[in-house]
Formats: C-alpha cells, sequence, structure tokens
C-alpha cells in the first residue's frame, strides 16, 4: 500500500471584467453648445478541465474597453466704449467782391466689438485583457507540479486640445458740419450741410490653439474612462497521507514584467477538520523559494494553489493609470509529499498477523497464571491421624 494516495484534483476559474466612460461638456455666451459620446464593451469566459488522477486545466481571458469623446464650442462678444474726436478747418476763399469762409466741424465716433469662440475636444480611450491559466500535472500520487501562464495587457490614451477664435469688428460713423458764409458789400449770407459717413473695418482674425482643456468659464469639459479585467484561477489537490509525519515541500518560481498585477497563494487544509493548516499567500511575480510544512498525523489534506491577476487602466479628472503595459508570465510549482517510513502504518495483512500474535501471547500468559495460582491454593485434605 502507497504513502500517499491520490483522491480528486479539481481546477477551477473566475473571469472578470468591467468598464465605464461618460462626461459633461457644455458652452455658454452669446451662443454656445457640447456634445459627448461614450462606449463600453466587455467580455468574459472561463473553461476548467478535469482528467482525474491525471491532472486538471483551467483557463480565463476577459477583456474590457471604454472611450469618450466631447466637444464644446461658444461664441462671445464684446464691445468696446466708443472712441469720439473732433477737428474744425475753417477756410477763406475770394469769389469777385466777396469773401467765402467756410468751416468745416468733423465729429468721429469709433466702437470695436471683438468676437471670440472658443472650440474645445477631447477624446479618451482605456483597454485591459486578462489571460491566465493553471495546469497541473501528477508524476505520481506525492509527486505534482502545477503551471500558471498568463498574458496582461492595459492600454490608456488620451488628448485634448482648445482653439480660440478672435476676431475684431470696427464700425466708424463720421458727422461733418459744413457752415458757408458768403460776404459782399451789400451784406453776408449763410448756408449750412452735414454729411454723415459710416464705415465698418473687420480685423485679422487671430488663431490660438493648446494641448488642454479650456480654462474659460463659458466653457466646459470633462471626460472619464476606466477598463478593468480580472482572472482568478486554482487548483484543489486533495491527498491521503497513511502514515507520519508527513512533509508537504512546494518549490517555486515565477516570472513576469516588474510590477505586473498578479499574485499567486497556497494553502493547506485539513480535510477531517475543514480547518487550514498553513497558508503562504503574496507570493509576488518575480519571486522563488521552497516552503515546507509538516504534519504531525496522517489523514486527508488539499493543497490549493492560486493565481489572482487584476489589470485596470483608468483616467478620471486628468489623473491615469497604466498608460500602458504588456507581460507575459509564467509561474511553476513543485510539490512533493514525503511520509516518514519508520511511523507507516503496517498493511492489512501485517495488522491481522499482529493481533493473532498479540492474541497468542496474551493466551498463553493467562494459562501460566492460572496454573500458578492452583499450585499456592490450600488443600482441602485433612492429615492422616487428626480429627476435628
Amino acid at each position: 500500500m502507497a504513502d500517499v494516495q491520490f483522491i480528486s484534483d479539481a481546477s477551477s476559474v473566475n473571469a472578470d471584467a468591467t468598464a465605464s466612460a461618460g462626461g459633461s461638456a457644455f458652452g455658454e455666451g452669446d451662443s454656445g453648445d457640447g456634445k459627448v459620446a461614450a462606449h463600453t464593451s466587455t467580455s468574459a469566459r472561463g473553461v476548467s478541465v478535469n482528467a482525474g488522477e491525471d491532472g486538471s486545466a483551467s483557463f480565463g481571458i476577459s477583456s474590457a474597453a471604454a472611450r469618450f469623446v466631447g466637444s464644446t464650442r461658444s461664441v462671445t462678444s464684446v464691445t468696446s466704449a466708443p472712441v469720439t474726436t473732433t477737428s474744425t478747418n475753417v477756410t477763406t476763399t475770394r469769389d469777385g467782391d466777396a469773401t467765402v469762409t467756410t468751416t468745416t466741424n468733423v465729429t468721429t465716433t469709433s466702437t470695436t466689438t471683438t468676437r471670440t469662440e472658443i472650440s474645445a475636444f477631447e477624446s479618451l480611450a482605456a483597454y485591459a485583457s486578462n489571460f491566465q491559466s493553471v495546469q497541473t500535472l501528477f508524476a505520481s500520487p506525492s509527486s505534482a507540479e502545477m503551471v500558471f501562464d498568463g498574458d496582461i495587457a492595459a492600454a490608456f490614451s488620451g488628448s485634448a486640445f482648445t482653439r480660440i477664435l478672435s476676431t475684431p469688428v470696427t464700425r466708424t460713423t463720421t458727422v461733418a458740419d459744413t457752415t458757408v458764409t458768403k460776404t459782399t458789400p451789400a451784406g453776408a449770407t449763410t448756408t449750412d450741410a452735414r454729411t454723415v459717413t459710416h464705415n465698418t473695418a473687420v480685423g485679422p482674425t487671430t488663431v490660438k490653439t493648446v494641448a488642454r482643456l479650456p480654462s474659460d468659464p463659458s466653457n466646459a469639459l470633462a471626460g472619464q474612462v476606466s477598463a478593468e479585467a480580472s482572472v482568478n484561477s486554482d487548483s484543489d489537490y486533495t491527498f491521503s497521507a497513511l502514515g507520519g509525519p508527513v512533509t508537504v515541500t512546494v518549490q517555486y518560481a515565477t516570472d513576469a514584467a516588474p510590477g505586473a498585477p498578479l499574485d499567486y497563494n497556497l494553502e493547506l487544509f485539513d480535510g477531517t477538520t475543514q480547518t487550514l493548516v498553513d497558508e503562504a499567500n503574496g507570493i509576488g511575480a518575480n519571486a522563488a523559494g521552497t516552503i515546507a510544512w509538516s504534519l504531525p498525523s496522517p489523514g486527508t489534506y488539499s493543497l490549493i494553489a492560486s493565481e489572482v491577476s487584476d489589470i485596470y487602466a483608468y483616467d478620471g479628472g486628468g489623473e491615469t493609470q497604466a498608460a500602458s503595459l504588456a507581460t507575459l508570465s509564467h509561474g511553476l510549482f513543485d510539490v512533493s509529499i514525503a511520509v516518514d517510513p519508520s511511523a507507516a502504518v503496517p498493511e492489512l495483512s501485517t495488522m491481522l498477523m499482529t493481533v493473532v500474535g498479540f492474541g497468542g501471547i496474551g493466551t498463553l500468559a493467562m494459562s501460566r497464571v492460572r496454573i500458578a495460582a492452583a499450585s499456592r491454593r490450600p488443600s482441602s485434605r485433612r492429615p492422616p491421624g487428626r480429627t476435628s
């Protein structure tokens, strides 16, 4: 009979994905408007296959994507205070024996109206994908290999700009009051005239573009996107140790890009009491070592190896995470179970022979006790020649 017996192995996987996108946009002023568009998509799937004593396998894949697009437009017009200038021109000429005096008073009034158009645009996108698998292979009931492989990726992109167009328009009104006085020996005559002219001049348009959201209070544009993909997989190997003490040894080595968002955990349970014997949590993405547990007594135990992976990308209020991340991950866990042969439980035939042997020894011992007791017992016969 083997010291370690296989009971069962079960793999499981849990895949999940979430995404969100949204925001607001509005423009104010003489005229304004805002538009937003948001879109999200998610996908999650998990599959587990158990092959009894040959091992088990499970994998999960999840992905999430989110996108936000927003734009605003506002138009404002500001008119300056009027600027007025005046001038007077007097000329004198001769017309025969008459003197002609011309007096012209010119009043010019100008106002400038500046038309400002502010347009803003923002585009945000977040993407996360996560693939994880675990495969358990058994070389023997007391030797197993658990292999974790994964592919993690996350990306974030965003752009924003503001364009400002400023166009001045100047309107000028000119009023000319003319007085003509003609003086002759016979007397003087006077005539008046007024001339009004208007002029509109459009100045050059100034265009300014900045790579940021608008700071003008008449415009507001804010978006946020997030994408998260998680996959958790584990393998539960249950075995029976028929002797004691029992030593469970796990040698592990993990490899992934520094900072990869995944951890490995090991847990050992007592299958009879359903209690946790010991655990090793938080084994990182780049680690190597050996873990050994000593079990003082035989029994049924479960060793659970699991991987937890959660990748996300988001932008909110200008704060970004996981702008770009892509990594392959690998985790190898070699499990070996050893039982002290000196304390192993005897096979059934040996146990029966032992019981029979102990029974024979016990019967012989009881016979010897009875013979010894009988030899010490007083005789009931009276000696000859004596009477009571």
